[in-house]
């Protein structure tokens, strides 16, 4: 069985659980001899209207994705040298909807390729590495990210898909292109953005650039033009600083699909570790660590699911958990940076509004509604989203406790609470929308 992954950035193949192709996503769409991966993006600065990036995620939208990724998968084959028609799993993004997939459906099936099921790709992946109780499955494309959170165990479960457009490869790549050509600018006096040719030539090689400044912590830009050469050293923070607003909303959308206080494993694309000063970032918020999947592991995963013949392809949200593939020695587990010994300390504190309130022994209410029987913290009653008895605090042994009593919600670091959550001292506590926030902190840390 083949297996198929699209993740709005990479196209992966993968047959009887042997990674055979991953590229890019981009193919022209000028010829039926199309031209796709690295060899179309290494020329799609210069002709962006015969170059196609972003077909996988228009599908259903738009009448001309459809023809693209049928162009794209029967170059894919023909490279592989494939020329009967062939079965596949498709792992497929969160956001394709039922009109996309019928479209996906349609475009292989003209490719010579029978679509037999759709799992999700996220909940693949997470089935594929090591087991957990809870995933959060990021994923980067040109043009969105999305964050899955997933149920582990024996059986892999769907549950929830957060997806943002502010978050994409391709301004990345931009931000890097302009800083690049200053660079160059200011030390050779060379424009390489003033000449399409050049410009193509160092944006094809901007993620060969950025994977090594993240390695060495910096490289050499090189651009050629009618006989010259032009070197610039780059450093590492050139590339970090530029992509910052990209890192910010990856960060975001992660907290946005935790539910806080369960213990969560983040599984990055092997791609993060090309972007500089990505992990470390992520390292210094996460306290479960990273799970790094190499690339490719969802087709891998795809090729080895089993399927009945008999039923119609559809949308899969659960999947069995894989204990064996090929790519399971190339999973990466880091460990978080070290937290801060305050985080170890009690709460004392509830910093709100400019002003510090010694923490009740016998826990607070947080809401609008005043009481005067026990410890409150009284918003007021304009508060946007804010319950009259919202949420509370207590002390649970040598734990402190978070209890959501709201319809609206109660967030823990940007992660929304889920009934219950355990927090420490440095967290931030949000209640309602936009929302009040409040800080727990511990005088014992500043003793």
């Amino acid at each position: 069985m083949y297996g198929l992954h699209i993740d709005h950035h990479t196209l992966s193949i993968a047959r009887d659980g042997e990674l055979v192709a991953n590229e890019p996503l981009a193919v022209e769409t000028v010829s039926t001899d199309a031209r796709f991966g690295r060899v179309a993006l290494a020329v799609a600065r210069g002709r962006p209207d015969e170059v196609s990036l972003n077909h996988w995620r228009e599908l259903g939208r738009n009448e001309h994705a459809a023809r693209s990724v049928a162009l794209e998968m029967h170059a894919h084959l023909r490279a592989l040298g494939i020329t009967e028609r062939i079965e596949a799993v498709v792992a497929v993004p969160a956001d394709l909807d039922a009109q996309a997939l019928a479209a996906l459906r349609g475009a292989l099936s003209a490719a010579g390729v029978e679509a037999r099921d759709f799992p999700d790709a996220a909940t693949l992946t997470a089935a594929a590495v090591t087991t957990r109780e809870h995933y959060v499955v990021l994923e980067a494309g040109w043009r969105s990210a999305t964050a899955t959170r997933v149920t582990g165990g024996a059986e892999c479960a769907f549950d929830e898909s957060f997806v943002s457009e502010r978050a994409n490869l391709l301004d990345v790549y931009d931000l890097w292109l302009t800083g690049v050509a200053a660079a160059l600018v200011k030390n050779t006096r060379f424009d390489p953005l003033l000449n399409l040719s050049t410009e193509q030539h160092l944006f094809a090689d901007l993620p060969a650039l950025a994977a090594r400044a993240a390695v060495e912590g910096k490289v050499e830009a090189v651009v050629e033009s009618d006989g010259s050469r032009f070197a610039v050293e780059v450093e590492a923070p050139l590339f970090a600083d530029a992509a910052q607003g990209f890192y910010r909303e990856l960060a975001r959308l992660t907290r946005s699909a935790r539910i806080a206080g369960d213990s969560t494993a983040l599984v990055l694309p092997a791609e993060s570790r090309r972007w500089p000063g990505f992990l470390p970032r992520l390292l210094e918020l996460e306290q479960d660590g990273l799970v790094i999947a190499p690339a490719g592991i969802a087709a891998v995963a795809a090729s080895l699911q089993t399927v009945d013949a008999t039923q119609t392809p559809r949308l899969r949200r659960r999947v069995a958990h894989l204990a064996d593939h090929s790519l399971a020695a190339d999973v990466e587990y880091v460990a978080s940076a070290t937290t801060s010994p305050a985080r170890a300390l009690p709460v004392t504190h509830i910093l709100y509004g400019g002003d510090s309130m010694r923490f009740p022994e016998g826990g607070v209410i947080i809401g609008t509604e005043e009481d005067s029987n026990s410890p409150h913290i009284t918003l007021p009653r304009a508060a946007a989203g804010v319950s009259r008895r919202h949420c509370s605090l207590r002390r649970e042994g040598d734990r402190t406790v978070l209890i959501d009593h709201s319809r609206y919600g109660t967030w823990v670091n940007g992660a929304r609470v889920r009934e219950r959550a355990g927090v420490r001292p440095g967290d931030r506590v949000r209640v309602g929308t936009p929302g009040v926030e409040f800080t727990l902190i511990s005088a014992a840390a500043f003793g």
